[in-house]
């Protein structure tokens, strides 16, 4: 991770902060999902500010503490990192120096997951919402809520220039029975729901067929990417579908078959499944 500044978690507390933004990419912002409010904030300084990509702007609360942002979301959602942008460089006593995270499936049931104690922190704050069990990876919530309980050199109200949270990132491809290696493949493996159901059938059928035989994969490509001469006509159908020609492809599929047999050599018995219908 690039910084310039250090940052170290221990005990619960953290002292520094990242200069630069870096998440791991298996992770998804989620706070664009959510309502966002705050407890108080001066003219000029609202939750908006919070959420504006920009540095130079902040959160200013304006009331007694403890000073809360609220993260509300319309269903459940897992959560597992919350990043905040403070700066003690600027901000001195408005920087928060004790936060609380609770979550719950309203303001009536919030519990505390963590409390963290921030040491002249500047830059980005890493806040991991993981619990001590290792399989504890997120929260699973309605709601979020932020409390800065004090600041630096006691002061009353708090700055906060920016505040991301984020998820793990589901799966692209739910219930695949093969995994694709290569991005592009990837990418076309998804067009599957769009598939009218005889191609639909045969081109998986296929790529399930070449998986389980092994047969035109290239062990030898670099990074060990599995990859299948077939590409091209499942690559074709599957191009076919997504540009909403269904037709297209229903009237390919005689061919993708019979192309497929004739590459590989293959006695049509063997592929039992021709021509079956698909059931999910």
């Amino acid at each position: 991770m690039a910084t310039e500044s250090s940052e170290s978690e221990e005990e619960g507390k953290i002292t520094g902060g990242n200069q630069h933004l870096v998440v791991e990419d298996d992770l998804r912002e989620m706070g664009k999902k959510a309502a966002w409010s705050v407890s108080s904030c001066k003219t000029g300084n609202g939750v908006s500010s919070l959420r504006d990509d920009n540095l130079e702007t902040y959160w200013q609360s304006d009331g007694a503490q403890p000073h809360l942002v609220n993260i509300q979301f319309q269903k459940k959602v897992k959560l597992q990192l919350v990043v905040l942008y403070v700066d003690f460089k600027l901000d001195e006593s408005y920087t928060p120096s004790k936060i609380s995270i609770r979550a719950g499936d309203g303001f009536h049931n919030l519990k505390e997951i963590k409390t963290v104690e921030l040491v002249k922190p500047t830059g980005w704050v890493y806040l991991s919402l993981s619990g001590n069990d290792p399989r504890e990876t997120f929260v699973n919530t309605f709601m979020l809520q932020i409390a800065v309980l004090s600041n630096h050199l006691n002061g009353r109200d708090t700055h906060v220039r920016q505040i991301k949270v984020y998820g793990p990132r589901p799966n692209p491809i739910p219930h695949q029975p093969f995994q694709f290696t290569s991005r592009e493949f990837i990418t076309y493996s998804t067009v599957r729901h769009c598939f009218s159901s005889a191609a639909d059938c045969t081109v998986v059928r296929l790529a399930s067929f070449l998986v389980r035989t092994g047969i035109g994969r290239d062990d030898n490509k670099e990074n060990d990417r599995k990859t299948y001469k077939s590409d091209y006509m499942i690559r074709k159908a599957m191009q076919s579908a997504a540009m909403n020609q269904p037709g297209r492809a229903i009237q390919e599929k005689p061919s993708l078959e019979h192309k497929f047999l004739e590459r590989y050599e293959i006695p049509s018995n063997m592929l039992s499944f021709t021509g079956q219908s698909c059931s999910s």
